[in-house]
């Protein structure tokens, strides 16, 4: 099963055609998905590719990571801690609610869709709602392309008082879609596809859900600022 997005371990993000480093992000399995942690130069405005690491990059650990994230810091940087967790069509999900749960079995989409979970770390606090087109999200190596919709996003960190806020990113990936990164170069752009809110984009996805499909909702904090987060 396709448990997010992203390889796990480390990846490169880049603008593609110049290639230019926007960043980097790690990635480990964490509950009904992965935990991501992007640190981004720039606000890359739904539009990057997701590549293989620096071969001396290439092998570090999570705490590698957090050792070096200071030294790759830039002035006005930002940071996210996103929690992905990933719903594959068939299976069966249990879904808390105050006072008790319930099961949903996903041969299709559902209605009430369950609700983002957003990382403890850095909850006191990389995609950017577009307003009506779905955002493309092309695996070069297959030719698959999925889609993605966001509600709030990185700009809202970069004009909050705190440098801190929150969003939620909905992408669905298509069967035989590989996590981005390594040889599974990845690409990220505003579409031509209409949407103008997440409930079309869901039903965009239904009219796509298939077997091997999968839904990922995202729980994004985002950190913007002069100086590096503490790495907890």
């Amino acid at each position: 099963m396709l448990n997010g997005q992203l390889s796990t371990g480390l990846v490169q993000v880049v603008a593609p055609g110049t290639g230019e480093v926007l960043g980097y992000a790690y990635t480990v399995p964490n509950g009904g998905g992965q935990l991501q942690r992007w640190l981004l130069y720039r606000n890359p405005q739904n539009t990057f590719d997701v590549v293989a690491p620096p071969a001396e990059m290439a092998r570090w650990t999570l705490a590698d990571w957090k050792a070096n994230v200071p030294s790759l810091w830039r002035p006005d940087a930002y940071y996210v801690w996103a929690q992905a967790d990933t719903y594959e069509y068939g299976r069966t999900y249990r879904h808390e609610y105050d006072g008790g749960h319930y099961e949903t079995q996903w041969d299709q989409i559902p209605a009430d869709l369950p609700a983002a979970n957003y990382p403890s770390e850095g909850s006191r606090y990389q995609l950017d709602p577009t307003g009506w087109n779905v955002i493309n999200v092309l695996q070069w190596a297959s030719n698959l392309w999925g889609m993605a919709w966001a509600e709030d996003g990185l700009r809202d960190a970069a004009a909050a008082p705190t440098g801190r806020a929150r969003n939620r990113e909905y992408w669905f990936l298509p069967a035989g879609f590989q996590p981005a990164g390594g040889d599974r170069r990845t690409s990220v752009a505003v579409g031509t596809l209409e949407a103008g809110s997440l409930d079309r984009f869901v039903d965009l996805a239904r009219q796509r859900w298939a077997p091997g499909a999968v839904l990922t909702i995202t729980g994004c904090c985002n950190y913007f600022n002069a100086e590096p987060p503490a790495m907890p």
